[in-house]
């Protein structure tokens, strides 16, 4: 994980004090990263390198082999949009919140294409922190990442 870190950097911004961000990771939260590319996953869980970050994904992403393999090994949490309510993936991650674990959940629900305004946010994260009293942490990408490039 670290020779990613080194070779990948990510240029962090912190709208208020960076102690406060840490000190949170700590207690449960939840982490609600913008969503760019296929490669926001692995940046939000290199930006949290020392926490245990619990992801939530949808279930047809699980259809590749290879990708199956790093989700599951990587404790991504299963979420079935078409059965409506999931109350698979709604029971594991109050049980991850319930012992003041780290949740990451994609408020968009879907990548995010360039210029598409940001206007719609599913209800599950809002959901999530008004039951467990857990603060939300933003993340934004001020650019795209992609593999091979370095952000200025």
């Amino acid at each position: 994980m670290i020779w990613i870190t080194i070779r990948f950097p990510i240029k962090k911004y912190y709208l208020c004090d960076k102690k406060e961000i840490k000190k949170t990771l700590k207690d449960k939260c939840l982490i609600a990263p913008n969503h760019t590319s296929a490669y926001d996953a692995p940046f939000v869980y290199m930006s949290t390198m020392f926490t245990r970050v619990r992801m939530v994904s949808l279930v047809y992403v699980f259809k590749l082999k290879l990708v199956a393999w790093a989700f599951i090994h990587a404790g991504v949490i299963k979420y079935d949009r078409d059965k409506g309510f999931d109350l698979d993936c709604f029971r594991e991650t109050n049980g991850i919140l319930q012992g003041n674990g780290v949740v990451a959940i994609f408020p968009q629900g879907h990548v995010m294409k360039p210029g598409e305004p940001v206007n719609k946010f599913m209800p599950g994260l809002a959901l999530y922190s008004l039951k467990h009293h857990a603060p939300v942490i933003p993340y934004y990408y001020k650019t795209p990442n992609r593999a091979f490039h370095v952000s200025h």
